[in-house]
């Protein structure tokens, strides 16, 4: 009887207790893949939290130099118009006259003047020119013309 016991008792003995250690240990190898699971995510959610800080910094720095820059296109864009407007006083002085000239009743427009005042007529209007310079620069046309 002894024997019987010890051949099949211990048998399933050594059985459940096999079985009880495979089970622990595939219980065991899900605990620490769940493990790392959980320390993959967390490590991935630092990451993405580093980089949103990063990113918002870049943004705040970039918007700050966009407020510098549109600042200073609106001084550029002020002192442009203002350097216009110096250009165009004085070429429209120049213009104007040098048209009054041409409309003298003893001068007669050559093609040369008439070419450059043409040239000068399409820099005044460029400018942002009035209506008094294109008044003389239509009578000048009309001189030339006839």
């Amino acid at each position: 009887m002894l024997e019987f016991i010890a051949k099949y008792w211990l048998e399933v003995l050594f059985g459940l207790l096999s079985s009880g250690l495979i089970a622990w240990v595939k219980y065991d190898i899900k605990q620490f893949q769940k493990k790392q699971s959980r320390d993959r995510e967390d490590f991935k959610k630092e990451i993405e939290a580093d980089l949103q800080v990063k990113i918002n910094t870049v943004e705040a720095d970039l918007q700050k130099k966009d407020t510098n820059i549109e600042a200073s296109i609106e001084v550029v864009t002020s002192q442009m118009e203002n350097l216009t407007a110096g250009v165009l006083s004085m070429q429209g002085k120049e213009f104007r006259a040098k048209c009054r000239e041409l409309l003298a009743p003893e001068h007669v427009i050559t093609v040369d003047e008439f070419e450059e005042i043409t040239e000068d007529h399409d820099a005044y209007n460029g400018l942002g020119g009035n209506h008094k310079g294109d008044i003389l620069f239509n009578a000048v046309v009309e001189k030339f013309n006839k």
